[in-house]
């Protein structure tokens, strides 16, 4: 069975918010107060759905001009960026921020979006951002406070370890700036290394990864799934961004089919 893209399950789920609406033109009265608000309030997604999108092709425009940086460098080790001759290091380091920044906007702005339909209303209706919805906030034994019981299990072991190595190495890149204690991310600085990354800063980005409570085999693609990760960060980027992919795409999915179940229940026309 192939897995669906997220712009197929974006298009799907859209198709469902669209039904709901239909549902509430057909009954303009029967939700009142509250009831009608949160529901209306969900539906609003709606008018995110072409934002995403676009977060989507940022990321894949982002992708293809990391997968050839390295072979348009000049003699002095300089790469052209909007007109611009910079150090390729310099470059690196801006597109690989470039990368994990379009990733994880993606994620923030979807994953609130489908927690105040999945979760508890303490959790999903929390607007903090240090509080609120993440997609982090489904790793790790703190979840279980918030994550609705199917998922509590299902999502870090199917997803885990590629969301939380994704969120280790943005935070590590944002955060940090790619380097701690005088230690780089990378094995150096010139288009010779490439994208290889050192065996102690890899390390660094495991062991954070591992403290939202998952691990290596925590993924749905089973086995020595990421081989030799240390070769080239844009394999890393490569292989986890479709499964982190599917778990926005399954969240967001899950929960406007919730959403379509619970408005026809309402209604009786179940």
């Amino acid at each position: 069975m192939s897995i669906k893209v997220l712009k197929t399950r974006l298009d799907e789920a859209g198709k469902v918010l669209d039904k709901i609406d239909d549902v509430l033109q057909v009954h303009p009265n029967r939700l009142r107060n509250d009831a009608g608000l949160s529901i209306k309030s969900s539906l609003n997604a709606r008018s995110e759905l072409s934002h995403w999108s676009t977060l989507i092709d940022t990321r894949v425009s982002v992708s293809n001009v990391l997968a050839a940086l390295d072979t348009t460098v000049d003699p002095d080790g300089l790469v052209v960026l909007s007109g611009v001759k910079v150090k390729f290091q310099h470059a690196r380091f801006m597109l690989v921020q470039s990368y994990l920044t379009a990733a994880w906007s993606l994620a923030d702005s979807m994953v609130p979006v489908a927690a105040r339909i999945l979760c508890p209303a303490s959790f999903g209706l929390n607007s903090d951002p240090a509080n609120g919805p993440k997609l982090s906030s489904f790793l790790g034994d703190k979840s279980k406070a918030h994550s609705p019981a199917p998922l509590f299990h299902a999502f870090p072991s199917t997803f885990g370890w590629p969301v939380a190595l994704l969120y280790s190495l943005r935070n590590h890149f944002v955060h940090d700036g790619a380097s701690v204690d005088a230690l780089d991310v990378f094995v150096g600085p010139s288009s010779a290394h490439a994208f290889r990354l050192s065996a102690d800063g890899w390390d660094r980005i495991v062991q954070r990864a591992k403290r939202y409570g998952v691990d290596d085999s925590d993924h749905r693609e089973g086995g020595a799934w990421l081989t030799n990760p240390k070769d080239d960060l844009r394999k890393v980027f490569a292989e986890c961004e479709p499964i982190f992919d599917q778990a926005l795409g399954s969240l967001f999915g899950a929960a406007c089919r919730t959403l379509a179940a619970h408005v026809a229940f309402v209604f009786g026309e179940d």
